[in-house]
């Protein structure tokens, strides 16, 4: 398909009113994106990873296994790039821990 073709196609459904709907859509969009962010942007990933861990023990009465001693070590050697992974870890092993032992 051409840009002439996919021109006059968005220009033909336009002209007949069936995107209309589309600007409610994306805008419920935006709105849940922004809420979403602005929820998740006021947590650390360290809080984020604890509550994780204690969603995942009153649900199913265990844990997940996360290989931290290598995303820590890989994290060191790429310059703190997954940095957000690490702390969600250690948030999470010290829920975990805190109610293994």
């Amino acid at each position: 398909m051409n840009i002439k073709a996919i021109h006059d196609f968005v220009k033909y459904n336009y002209e007949r009113g069936n995107y209309h709907n589309a600007e409610f859509v994306y805008r419920d969009f935006t709105h849940y994106n922004t809420i979403k962010s602005n929820h998740y942007s006021e947590k650390s990933d360290y809080q984020i990873g604890y509550n994780q861990a204690k969603i995942d023990y009153q649900r199913e009465h265990c844990f997940h296994s996360y290989p931290d001693s290598l995303l820590e070590l890989t994290n060191k050697l790429s310059d703190n790039h997954l940095l957000e992974i690490v702390d969600f870890i250690k948030g999470y092993d010290a829920y975990k821990n805190k109610i293994v032992h």
